[in-house]
């Protein structure tokens, strides 16, 4: 094995005390051994730090950065990134945790093809035993790409991805990232709570010169517990602030075949966010109505003019006793599933 190539792996670290020992073993424990595992805790107020340093007592290729006060994901991961002097970069989540040879995988693959960027498989487990497990193929359509992507294929064809078409993956988990290519770009953190992921990439793709596939499971999502008892309450205005950005985008590189999805994106998110008010944050239907006739008044929404969509055409009419009667009819439809699925939730937490 090939092993002159330092990998930089950056993990932001917050709240996550009960599953670091599981993360950070299992970077430990790479077949590929070359790599520096830089750990950035946001403020973090439990016991992480001081589980970071004792691992870091016996293994130097871990580096650690305290942020004093909290930033955020997205700057944190961009204070990791910073540090980073590998010739590879690779993001993880501190809750999450990498199978034995995801290293040495994604390495021989991105050297082999000469790529800007591999993705590799993620594996989601759904339970606190880590016995229910759901693989998810490296992008979300119908069939599972393997061959190498190139330009100008790679643009045309593949960056509607980050508009709403689920070619591939926009996340920045299971993937190994060439530094060189980060370092031309010039990328920058954001101050949503969501979609930072998907943004990173979005600016990222129009450099790649060449991606490619490793069939393989390098990632493993772990995610049980993960029904909130809340919504995220700036969700709708992040989508706002991404439409934005998509946009701009879109003129950026005369990109106009995806400007109509992003709009239908705009709409469904609208309906969703209310949709969730009633049956995740338990806010009562007339309230939920003040807030659709409230949110009505933003002109982002002058941009569905063109939509022929019901659900765009009732928000461009501002149609709130439409879109009211539409949102609550769909809670009733799914309310009795959602129940079921909190409680079987709860008993694989």
């Amino acid at each position: 094995m090939n092993e002159t190539d330092l990998i930089s792996i950056i993990c932001p670290v917050y709240k996550t005390e009960k599953f670091l020992k599981q993360c950070i073993n299992s970077v430990l424990n790479q077949t590929y051994k070359n790599f520096e595992l830089i750990m950035v805790s946001d403020a973090s107020p439990d016991a992480s730090v001081d589980i970071i340093k004792s691992f870091q007592k016996n293994d130097q290729r871990i580096k650690i950065l305290v942020n004093k006060k909290n930033l955020g994901l997205s700057h944190t991961r961009f204070e990791g990134l910073k540090l980073a002097t590998g010739k590879f970069v690779m993001h993880l989540d501190s809750d999450d945790w990498l199978p034995h040879n995801a290293l040495e995988v994604l390495h021989h693959k991105i050297t082999e093809e000469k790529a800007d960027l591999v993705y590799g498989a993620i594996t989601r487990v759904v339970d606190k035993y880590g016995l229910i497990k759901n693989r998810r193929k490296n992008n979300y359509s119908h069939f599972n790409l393997l061959s190498p992507i190139v330009q100008p294929v790679l643009f045309d064809e593949y960056y509607i991805s980050y508009f709403g078409v689920n070619k591939l993956l926009v996340s920045m988990c299971a993937k190994l990232y060439r530094k060189s290519t980060i370092d031309m770009v010039d990328l920058q953190p954001t101050t949503m709570t969501m979609g930072e992921d998907l943004l990173y990439n979005l600016n990222l793709h129009p450099h790649l010169k060449k991606i490619a596939f490793v069939p393989e499971t390098v990632y493993y999502y772990y995610r049980f517990g993960g029904m909130t008892s809340k919504q995220n309450p700036t969700f709708l205005e992040d989508i706002k602030k991404q439409y934005y950005i998509k946009k701009e985008k879109i003129k950026e590189y005369h990109y106009n075949a995806a400007l109509p999805y992003i709009k239908y994106e705009l709409a469904n998110c609208f309906y969703s966010f209310f949709l969730n008010q009633l049956l995740i944050d338990g806010i009562d239907r007339t309230t939920v109505e003040k807030n659709i006739v409230a949110e009505l008044r933003d002109s982002v929404y002058k941009d569905l003019s063109d939509v022929d969509n019901a659900k765009a055409k009732a928000i461009y009419s501002k149609n709130s006793g439409e879109i009211s009667d539409s949102i609550w009819k769909e809670y009733q439809n799914v309310k009795k599933k959602y129940q079921i699925k909190k409680f079987i939730n709860r008993l694989l937490s």
